[in-house]
């Protein structure tokens, strides 16, 4: 049941999707990897997460299905591959890979280790390049509202 009687359910894979992309999300934003880079490291196949988010035609033929065990196993590898000291995103269940029938075995992820101080750092950063963009976005906007004026007007002032 729904909290809108006029909005339908939400499919069990597109919750599964949407939590998977949460996790890749928070990953790639700690690590600094890309979303490439990171189904590499973790699951040793550079696709393996476009093809599980949909970002590829294959996964969104409606005859390809993401399944609760590819869903577990993805979970499971975030979870034992999370860096320490950064939380889990809220609201996604974490499953432990030994709760996982004939759990994959990947290659150990090879994330260099980080300090407090240096996640502090990096969020620091994060947060003056956003206000740097914003800055610049504001810089841009102001000059587009301001009229051009020719040469022949500026001699006359």
């Amino acid at each position: 049941m729904t909290d809108d009687a006029n909005e339908a359910p939400r499919l069990m894979e597109d919750i599964m999707r949407e939590n998977t992309a949460r996790l890749c999300d928070a990953y790639v934003a700690y690590t600094g990897m890309t979303q490439t880079m990171a189904a590499r490291t973790l699951f040793g196949d550079a696709t393996y997460l476009f093809n599980v988010l949909g970002k590829r035609k294959r996964a969104t033929d409606p005859a390809v299905s993401f399944r609760v065990r590819s869903y577990d196993v993805i979970v499971a590898r975030f979870s034992e591959c999370w860096p320490v000291g950064v939380e889990w995103p809220a609201g996604i269940s974490r499953v432990r890979p030994e709760q996982v029938p004939a759990m994959p075995t990947f290659p150990p992820p090879h994330l260099p280790e980080q300090s407090a101080d240096e996640v502090a750092q990096r969020a620091e950063a994060q947060v003056r390049t956003a206000r740097e963009l914003e800055r610049v976005a504001q810089i841009t906007a102001a000059r587009q509202q301001v009229p051009a004026i020719s040469p022949s007007e500026g001699a006359a002032a």
